[in-house]
């Protein structure tokens, strides 16, 4: 049970996350294939954007990912915005994700936890912990 709890905290990071839209509504998420066309509209499965730069998390195209008090999203954009941070009192915290706007309830940004449970499925199976 430890080590799988070491999985879960090996694959959770902390910080902002945003919300976006605007220009992007309508444009083709970073997963999008020709066999499996993805946009940011509300045809395409509940997603969300995480950063290219990960902060030593490793993700892919659908993974499976948990924001606790918001939902269940599937890994399908992609952007550099984990460059940048939201100033929270006196602290910059890194976006750790980018959220569509039609699938959460706030506007700007939140402070939370981003879990990626396909990662850490595939770490304990990887590790021979789990099948």
């Amino acid at each position: 049970m430890e080590a799988i709890t070491a999985l879960v905290l090996a694959n959770t990071v902390q910080g902002s996350i945003a919300a976006y839209g605007g220009e992007y509504v309508g444009m083709p998420l970073f997963c999008s294939t020709p066999s499996n066309p993805l946009y940011y509209d509300s045809k395409s499965p509940k997603w969300l954007a995480l950063p290219f730069k990960n902060y030593g998390i490793t993700w892919q195209c659908g993974d499976l990912i948990y924001i606790p008090g918001v939902g269940m999203f599937r890994a399908l954009d992609a952007g550099p915005f984990g460059d940048h941070c939201v100033v929270t009192g006196d602290q910059c915290l890194p976006i750790v994700a980018d959220a569509p706007v039609i699938h959460v309830g706030f506007e700007l940004s939140m402070t939370g936890k981003v879990i990626n449970l396909s990662a850490v499925a595939r770490e304990c199976r990887d590790r021979g912990i789990c099948d």
